[in-house]
């Protein structure tokens, strides 16, 4: 048996021995150490002192960090692309990799802008979790985009889902808990007061124009809350896809004065969600 594992290990090149590889002896196959690659650098990205460049490597534990102005995308080894806009930190922790479909990762949104677009499910959603400083979320194959900021006195993260599904854990309240569907917008803060949630349902035109990018291969993040929270439906232009219905809706919503206080604009977010579906009753 020694002898037939000795020959097996000497079929694999050098590089096996090299830091960013280690052999699995279950599948005799070899794993990568690293976590991903920077795939592109639009501006300026950094792990310390390290200044990233394309293909420049992540490890587990790693704080990344974008400066002013700056995007950054990073393939990771399971083929999920991760996003990050300008001033944002971001880690992984607890990084496990065997197979594409089975590995286990915490992505640490610190602050800033992040979107990720897991392309390969897991097997179990407790295996990848997204994790802010208000909220964690369990993952399986997803495409969302996530928002950590402080406005005024309040700590936000800002969570909207693009395609697949993902459930809201972590610290909050049981009433606060819920899993979030396809075109779901969900606003987390906490203030001295406590923790409040807010959402709504993203419009086909909000949906299609966050398809869109705003450099080449660095796809669009999510807009990041004003002062007032207020979050405001785009006019559709004359291509969309949507109904007349939706398009009237959209107008009025634009022609109408923003409110002049914070509790009326958080009363405006709450219940559009409400409408939304009211509305999607109506026409079923």
């Amino acid at each position: 048996m020694f002898i037939m594992c000795s020959l097996h290990l000497a079929l694999f090149p050098s590089f096996a021995l090299d830091k960013d590889w280690i052999l699995d002896p279950k599948t005799s196959t070899l794993i990568p150490k690293y976590l991903g690659k920077v795939k592109v650098v639009d501006g300026k990205a950094s792990i310390g002192d390290r200044e990233l460049k394309k293909g420049s490597k992540i490890y587990n534990n790693e704080l990344v960090q974008t400066s002013e102005k700056s995007h950054l995308v990073i393939e990771m080894i399971d083929l999920t692309l991760i996003t990050l806009g300008p001033l944002s930190d971001f880690k992984v922790d607890n990084w496990s990799y065997r197979t594409k479909n089975d590995r286990d990762a915490e992505f640490s949104v610190i602050k800033g802008q992040w979107r990720a677009f897991i392309r390969s499910k897991a097997k179990d959603e407790d295996q990848l979790k997204i994790k802010t400083n208000l909220v964690s979320m369990g993952i399986r194959g997803t495409e969302l985009m996530v928002n950590v900021n402080k406005i005024e006195d309040k700590e936000v993260t800002q969570v909207a889902l693009l395609s697949g599904h993902i459930h809201l854990e972590g610290d909050l309240p049981k009433n606060m808990k819920r899993d979030m569907k396809n075109g779901d917008y969900a606003v987390i803060g906490k203030s001295s007061k406590g923790l409040e949630l807010h959402e709504r349902i993203m419009s086909p035109l909000e949906m299609k124009s966050y398809k869109e990018f705003v450099a080449p291969e660095v796809p669009r993040l999510l807009e990041p809350l004003t002062g007032n929270f207020a979050l405001k439906e785009k006019v559709p232009p004359e291509h969309a896809q949507i109904d007349d219905d939706q398009v009237s809706k959209t107008k009025i919503n634009n022609k109408a004065a923003p409110p002049k206080s914070l509790e009326e604009n958080l009363e405006i977010l709450n219940t559009t969600r409400e409408e939304n579906l009211k509305s999607d009753e109506i026409k079923k």
